[in-house]
């Protein structure tokens, strides 16, 4: 993947630091090239991810912008262990969801396999990304991370991050929120498919990652 396709913006939030913010966003850039180089390795056409940008945002505001709670929303849940222990979430409308799984498998939908496939291409997806970060995650800060077995749920937005909230110290717990689009580049051009990613660490889990992007550099 060229890494030029993407571009990342970052919005500072205090007390994140400027220099701070900037790792973060270099840290999001290579988790999400290596997974968009997963999936490409996976389905056999180039896929790029496009117009990434992140915030590092309260708990409770990130929550906020998932969208309506009410909304249905696809939710894939990886968690991560070893020196950083975090969740990540990957959301998606139904939607969307569905032209992932479509672009991951080939498929045009609207057949009567597609919703036994799609948990099963959904879950591989929150692996891709899960294992992607834990990498780049581990190398960065010199301590390997183990990705845990991802989980599909579909449910209201709201419900499915509730959960989240009691990993965290309290909803001003800062949460990484990262938006972007896949798409793929060989074929014809095709609507990108867009999905929101939250990192959530345990507690004092940034400020653990902060310091040790920190002494890397």
């Amino acid at each position: 993947m060229d890494l030029k396709e993407m571009r990342v913006t970052v919005k500072e939030r205090v007390p994140i630091g400027a220099g701070q913010v900037e790792l973060i966003g270099g840290l999001f850039h290579q988790g999400l090239a290596r997974a968009a180089d997963s999936l490409s390795g996976l389905v056999g056409h180039p896929i790029a991810a496009i117009d990434g940008r992140i915030e590092v945002l309260p708990l409770a505001q990130a929550l906020a912008l998932v969208g309506p709670a009410e909304r249905a929303t696809v939710g894939v849940h990886v968690g991560l262990n070893g020196q950083i222990d975090a969740h990540v979430v990957l959301l998606f409308t139904p939607a969307e969801a569905r032209r992932l799984v479509d672009l991951m498998l080939q498929r045009t939908g609207g057949t009567g396999k597609f919703e036994e496939l799609a948990r099963p291409a959904l879950a591989e997806c929150g692996n891709i990304m899960g294992s992607a970060f834990a990498i780049v995650l581990g190398d960065r800060t010199g301590s390997p991370l183990w990705s845990t077995p991802p989980s599909v749920r579909v449910d209201m937005a709201q419900a499915l991050v509730d959960g989240l909230i009691a990993t965290a110290i309290d909803e001003r717990s800062e949460v990484l929120v990262g938006v972007t689009s896949f798409a793929e580049t060989s074929a014809e051009p095709q609507a990108p498919v867009r999905g929101t990613f939250l990192f959530v660490p345990e507690p004092d889990g940034l400020a653990t990652l902060l310091q040790a992007l920190e002494h890397s550099e």
